[in-house]
């Protein structure tokens, strides 16, 4: 191995004759450019190594804040096969080692920099001469006014990284004196370890003790050089009268009297790092110091354990040792993800968020993976539905899962992303017939049944306090549809529901909302039909959703949204939609439900006539199961309608053409429901004569589908509805 002394006094070589065709080019052009600001001391070679000493220029000004000279003398080692960045010494003996942006030094060796923290593959392509003197200058100038660590980079490690690595299950830090809980280290790849419950690894594998430690945080600055045993590890961490070996002594006594004597021990070592003295820790490195010994001759190496005792007679008093003799290996240490770090890792909230999602298919399975993966998983799946080859065009899950109950197997995939956090339930259960009790203990239920009839139980029928989010797709796939409630849930699905196809069927931009390709037959019953929808679309909108929803439950307001993919440039644009809450009427046995801005245009659309009456049609849709009536739409009076002072005579002209039009474009969602007019200034809303004889001809119009007619008179400070033999009026002003 080469050493200090065998680098520094390679045989001199001139720079001509360098024989790695990097260092050639580099020292030749220090020597032909010197306003570059670097002076060429010398050039030496060994093996396959060129080496170039220089010294570097830096403006550092009156009064630097680290010791940096006007001149530095700096030592570039240059490999052959140019795969790594040089390396970079710092020649003068005084040269500051507390600085950030230090490599761990190697022993005999002096300062080490660390110019970049891109890898040497992305730079090689820009590499010139200029650049790389442009590198050293400008971290000297930066170092010198203290500066070279940017606020927004994250703080320097503490130790120098390992070629070996520990997967550590979530918590065990903090649980790792359990005696419960047994643990073995099992290679999965070269220097790639796993820590597994002891029952679940080979015999041959020794088991593990693990002890977990805080120490006294540190400033982050210069990378520590990697201990070689526990009295350098020692070195490093005690302060501030933390003493590593009393803490190992007194472990060492639990774990002998937990019959561990010949267990591996592993000391999981937490190092808070600050930015400045004092400051808050801004990350907890987490380092494995696996000790070359068992804990049995641990003890007999501090001088606390008898040796040569058959029981293993622990001795009263202090460490007789150091820890000098005690070997250590410095592992790397990657926790399981946990749903803390997770959310940490995609910058969403740490709050936990608990809902129940009701349906696992291809957009819900994904939309799910992604709320998952991003620290939020849902409490419960519910799906009665089976997994068939189909499905995998756009589902989460494998062929491996075909056959398989959908939520039970999106259950068993979700929990197996993060650690610490309960199994995912599943619910293998129509969400038609379902009981309240699925829902009970969560915060939010998460429709992604992609069905209106579901959506409507859960917003009318299931009781709960929970806040009911409906999420799917339009039927081509084009379009996302978000309908959030508000917390409080005056604002429920159906409310949202009925303003979303008004918007729908009044806004031209949406003519093809609901429109849909022929599908694809997958099976042999008349309603095995699968939609023709791109994965790549779906993908899409599944990110889009998942992001939605944690933001619409961090909002305590309602919301609905629709989000628009245009397939050929793939841009998504956003639409918001009314989320008002709907004024109610109890008439007749019916509850009649109308949108705040269908009131306010009627009120408008009345006094802009005056003092003529005027009216026009109802658009909204009758839930007949659960006798609602919903009022969303006006369609002004066709042009053939009579406005006069005392009387209005609605029109027909284009009309049954127009209804039909609104029918198409909300998905057959909403259609024609009745007839509203207006009175002059200073009458009520009590129906006159010739209102009655309106009345009456609506709901004949209507019996013949079954349907109750509704009528709709405003007035200069209410509304009066007509329907059956009732009526009720609300207060516009209200």
């Amino acid at each position: 191995m080469l050493d200090w002394s065998g680098l520094r006094d390679a045989p001199v070589v001139p720079a001509d004759q360098l024989g790695v065709d990097k260092a050639r080019a580099f020292a030749t052009t220090i020597v032909a450019r010197p306003e570059l600001g670097a002076t060429l001391t010398e050039t030496r070679e060994i093996g396959d190594l060129s080496v170039v000493v220089l010294e570097i220029e830096v403006s550092v000004g009156q009064k630097p804040v680290n010791d940096i000279k006007k001149r530095e003398p700096i030592l570039l080692v240059f490999g052959k096969d140019d795969r790594l960045w040089p390396d970079v010494y710092a020649l003068r003996h005084d040269f500051p080692t507390h600085v950030a942006h230090l490599n761990a030094p190697d022993p005999g060796f002096p300062a080490r920099l660390c110019l970049s923290v891109l890898p040497y593959d992305e730079v090689r392509r820009h590499w010139t001469t200029e650049f790389f003197v442009g590198l050293l200058r400008r971290w000297l100038y930066d170092t010198a006014l203290d500066v070279l660590h940017h606020p927004d980079q994250p703080v320097e490690q503490f130790l120098p990284e390992s070629q070996r690595t520990l997967i550590v299950p979530h918590g065990l830090t903090e649980s790792a004196f359990n005696p419960t809980e047994r643990w073995a280290g099992l290679e999965i790849a070269t220097g790639l370890y796993r820590v597994v419950c002891q029952e679940d690894a080979p015999a041959a594998h020794a088991p593990l003790a693990f002890m977990s430690l805080i120490a006294p945080g540190r400033q982050h600055g210069a990378v520590a050089p990697p201990p070689v045993n526990l009295a350098s590890l020692a070195a490093l961490v005690d302060r501030d009268g933390f003493r590593l070996t009393d803490a190992v002594q007194a472990q060492v006594r639990d774990w002998i009297a937990l019959q561990r004597r010949g267990y591996t021990p592993v000391l999981l070592l937490q190092v808070p790092i600050t930015r400045t003295a004092g400051g808050y820790p801004e990350r907890y490195e987490i380092r494995a110091f696996a000790l070359a010994t068992t804990v049995e001759q641990l003890g007999i190496l501090l001088g606390f354990l008898a040796a040569n005792n058959p029981a293993g007679a622990v001795i009263g008093g202090t460490v007789g040792n150091d820890g000098s003799a005690v070997d250590l290996e410095i592992w790397n240490v990657q926790e399981t993800l946990s749903r803390h770090m997770a959310a940490r890792y995609n910058g969403e909230p740490t709050d936990e968020l608990s809902y129940v999602a009701v349906g696992a298919g291809a957009l819900g399975s994904q939309v799910l993976n992604n709320l998952t993966r991003g620290g939020a998983p849902p409490s419960a799946v519910v799906d009665k539905d089976r997994l068939l080859p189909h499905n995998l065009a756009r589902h989460l899950l494998l062929r491996v899962d075909e056959g398989a109950h959908k939520a039970e197997a999106v259950a068993t995939a979700l929990s197996a992303v993060l650690d610490g956090v309960p199994t995912v339930r599943s619910v293998v259960e129509d969400a038609m017939t379902m009981g309240p009790e699925v829902l009970a203990d969560s915060d939010v239920v998460l429709d992604l049944s992609a069905s209106v009839a579901v959506a409507r139980r859960l917003a009318l029928d299931v009781p709960g306090p929970a806040r009911r989010v409906s999420l799917y797709l339009n039927p081509s796939g084009s379009d996302l549809v978000l309908l959030a409630e508000d917390a409080a849930r005056t604002v429920p699905l159906d409310h949202l529901e009925m303003q979303y196809y008004w918007r729908v069927a009044s806004d031209e931009s949406f003519a093809a909302h609901f429109r849909s390709e022929d599908g694809e037959r997958y099976g042999g019953g008349c309603r095995d039909v699968s939609g023709r929808i791109k994965q790549t679309s779906l993908a899409v909108h599944a990110g889009t959703g998942a992001a939605a929803f944690r933001r619409a439950v961090l909002d305590p307001s309602a919301g609905a949204y629709v989000w628009r993919l245009d397939e050929k440039t793939g841009d998504v644009s956003r639409v918001e939609l009314d989320a008002l809450p709907m004024r109610t009427l109890e008439v007749d046995g019916w509850t009649v439900l109308m949108s705040s801005s269908l009131l306010n245009e009627l009120a408008l659309t009345r006094r802009s006539k005056l003092p003529n009456e005027t009216g026009g049609v109802l658009i909204g849709a009758l839930d007949m199961e659960r006798s609602r009536a919903y009022v969303v739409g006006n369609l002004p009076g066709p042009r053939d309608s009579v406005e006069c002072r005392t009387s209005y005579v609605r029109g027909a002209y284009g009309l049954e053409t127009t209804i039909n039009k609104i029918r198409a474009q909300a998905g057959g969602n909403l259609t024609y429901i009745g007839e509203w007019h207006s009175h002059p200034e200073g009458i009520s809303t009590e129906p006159s004569a010739d209102d009655r004889k309106i009345h009456s001809w609506v709901c004949a119009a209507m019996r013949d589908e079954g349907r109750p007619g509704i009528v709709v008179i405003v007035g200069d400070h209410d509304v009066r509805c007509i329907l059956g033999s009732s009526e009720k009026t609300l207060d516009l002003a209200a």
